[in-house]
């Protein structure tokens, strides 16, 4: 699949070459000891994929297991709010390189430019994290993100995930507002629209597919 060294050649332009020139920049790591950006992002992402809730305990013993031998207190000290905003830049700069899949030439969605397909998922946080990212409260997480993406079937681009607080619509998230192709197909489901939405489409010559409220 063409994809796989695209992506390989991306996460490792992400991981080496970015992620250590934003943390120079917002000071993340001054001097470089037990860490260097690089084996930091992997610690954090790569152990909160196989642990999401792991605390500085779990996270060292992942480093360790990596090759990369510090303490709890080590990895405590780097969870601060200006590591936090790096991670997020590094998010969005990961969001900004475009990939794509194999793409469909063939068949009914080869008759349109583009088939949009939009959805969101929502992640519960900590509630100590509501000044950051509101949730929606009452029985609900009092803290919340909802991650919004586009993924075009036609030609296999993928846009996003762009962030907003978990209690906001979906309408409201950015990639809701991203620019469609005439007479191109735009999918969501029933949480995505309204009428006056659906008009806008339909005047600026793009199809729709949903489900009525």
């Amino acid at each position: 699949m063409e994809s796989i060294p695209l992506l390989s050649q991306a996460l490792r332009t992400l991981f080496f070459e970015v992620a250590p020139q934003l943390a120079q920049e917002q000071q993340v790591i001054k001097r470089q000891r037990c860490f260097s950006a690089t084996s930091l992002l992997l610690v954090f992402i790569l152990g909160w994929l196989q642990h999401p809730l792991a605390g500085p305990s779990q996270l060292a013993r992942f480093a360790c297991a990596m090759g990369v031998r510090v303490s709890k207190q080590a990895i405590a000290e780097r969870l601060t709010e200006k590591t936090a905003q790096w991670l997020r830049s590094v998010l969005e700069t990961a969001v900004s390189t475009l990939l794509f899949t194999s793409s469909q030439t063939q068949g009914l969605l080869a008759r349109f430019p583009a088939v949009i397909l939009e959805d969101a998922s929502s992640v519960q946080l900590p509630a100590a994290l509501a000044f950051l990212w509101k949730g929606c409260g009452g029985s609900g997480s009092a803290s919340s993100v909802k991650l919004g993406v586009r993924w075009d079937l036609r030609s296999g681009q993928l846009q996003g995930p762009w962030l907003q607080d978990g209690k906001s619509h979906e309408s409201q998230n950015p990639v809701h507002a991203l620019s469609l192709p005439v007479g191109g197909v735009w999918i969501g489901d029933v949480g995505y629209y309204c009428l006056l939405y659906l008009r806008q489409l339909t005047k600026a010559g793009i199809f729709f597919v949903t489900r009525p409220h």
